[in-house]
């Protein structure tokens, strides 16, 4: 651990058959954060297997008057019991880039937050609205004043 780092260098921890493991690192400084941390989950038991995957990156910067920045995470995984498997994989991300006031009154008076949802890989057979690719944006211009639009 250095004075604004934290990092994580393969940490396991196994029981029972089932095993977590932790890598990356986490960096402060004054107003600004960033990470990259990747995260697994495996094991099996009575002939069940699970394994999950993720890995979630970030960048934020915040001054006097603007945050700027992004947050993502990366889901994967598999399972299988009785012969049958199934598996998914899917991405999150934040994309940020705003402009607010502390005074008269404090709100964001400019600038955009888009969030998004993808699938990478769908389980097969998957269908319906909750399997499709999904994203909204945030577009403010003036304190209080936004749209709402579909992000693609």
């Amino acid at each position: 651990m250095a004075a604004n780092k934290v990092t994580f260098n393969n940490c396991v921890q196994t029981e029972s058959g089932f095993s977590v493991s932790l890598n990356g690192s986490i960096s402060a400084t004054a107003g600004h954060v960033s990470w990259s941390i990747s995260a697994g989950f495996s094991g099996s038991d009575n002939g069940e297997t699970i394994s999950i995957n993720m890995h979630h990156t970030g960048d934020i910067t915040v001054t006097a008057t603007k945050i700027v920045g992004n947050a993502a995470s990366d889901f994967s995984g598999s399972v299988s019991a009785q012969g049958q498997s199934a598996s998914f994989g899917f991405a999150v991300a934040v994309l940020f880039d705003l402009t607010y006031q502390t005074s008269p009154t404090s709100c964001v008076t400019d600038g955009t937050v888009e969030v998004r949802r993808v699938w990478t890989a769908k389980p097969q057979g998957a269908t319906g609205a909750e399997f499709a690719d999904v994203g909204v944006k945030l577009i403010w211009s003036g304190c209080g004043t936004f749209q709402v639009a579909h992000s693609h």
